[in-house]
């Protein structure tokens, strides 16, 4: 977490995508999307909200500077919000979401979004056990990140 404010630059450096790889394809992620949609909308669905990802990796000809990609989504999600993680001597990670994960002002972070996955447990107990280990885990990685 870095309490600078950097300028984007305004345009990217030449460069070309030798492979891109999604999990899971447009296609099925786009399959994905319309079975959640038409399992909220029956009468008998305990769903409210379903929230489905992509994880996709890309393969340049040129190192692309982390800020330069973010700066680009920027210019393409007029209703999403961007974020940019790097932990030291680590692939950034970059989104491009829908929803506000995380405020910041300065150094100070706040959250309401939190998204794990994990198999449920047999039990109310159990259940309660992995919603703290999870807590857990993102908290341990927050004060990584810091």
């Amino acid at each position: 977490v870095s309490s600078s404010i950097v300028k984007f630059p305004k345009q990217a450096p030449p460069a070309l995508i030798l492979s891109s790889h999604s999990i899971p394809s447009k296609l099925d992620w786009n399959l994905a999307v319309n079975k959640a949609l038409q399992m909220i909308e029956r009468n008998d669905s305990s769903l409210s909200k379903v929230v489905l990802a992509r994880s996709t990796r890309v393969v340049s000809t040129a190192i692309i500077d982390p800020l330069t990609w973010l700066a680009c989504l920027k210019v393409e999600g007029d209703n999403a919000y961007q974020f940019f993680l790097q932990p030291p001597n680590a692939p950034a990670f970059i989104g491009n979401t829908p929803e506000q994960l995380f405020h910041r002002k300065g150094l100070h972070i706040t959250s309401d979004a939190l998204a794990a996955t994990r198999a449920r447990g047999v039990s109310l107990e159990l259940d309660h056990q992995i919603e703290l280990d999870l807590l857990t885990r993102f908290t341990l990685l927050l004060k990584a990140l810091i």
